[in-house]
């Protein structure tokens, strides 16, 4: 059952509740972003003084991987630096254009994360069988 809500049908209660709780979390939003791109930066500048020391694994397909997910990890910083933005310009405006940017920004976010860990899992399950596998043959 599909109900058809729209922002005219909430009550001003309800409105003000969700700008109240948006103002709360957006801050931890932008928190988050920083912190990813500061954490990502000091990835970025590990890699590059293993690779210039020649320490560590500096394979190609090891810096191919570590930019990848350094790539994606400030892609995921921009979408919720980019909700935060959206989330505190509702709660000022309380136009619902901006709500559903918001929302938006986060159902990206979330869904990028999700398939990453996904991913990730994939991975690591194929790992254990081929270790597993690798291990029986003596």
């Amino acid at each position: 059952m599909k109900t058809d809500l729209t922002l005219s049908s909430l009550s001003i209660e309800t409105l003000d509740r969700i700008r109240a709780e948006i103002r709360k979390t957006r801050g931890w939003l932008a928190f988050l972003a920083i912190v990813t791109f500061g954490s990502t930066l000091l990835s970025l500048v590990s890699l590059l003084i293993s690779g210039i020391r020649g320490s560590g694994s500096s394979g190609i397909l090891y810096i191919l991987v570590n930019l990848l997910f350094a790539g994606f990890s400030i892609a995921l910083a921009v979408f919720l630096l980019q909700a935060s933005l959206k989330g505190k310009k509702y709660a000022q405006t309380g136009k619902a254009e901006e709500l559903t940017e918001y929302h938006d920004k986060i159902k990206t976010y979330f869904t990028i994360t999700g398939l990453l860990v996904l991913i990730g899992l994939a991975v690591a399950v194929l790992m254990v069988l081929i270790g597993s596998g690798a291990g029986l043959r003596g």
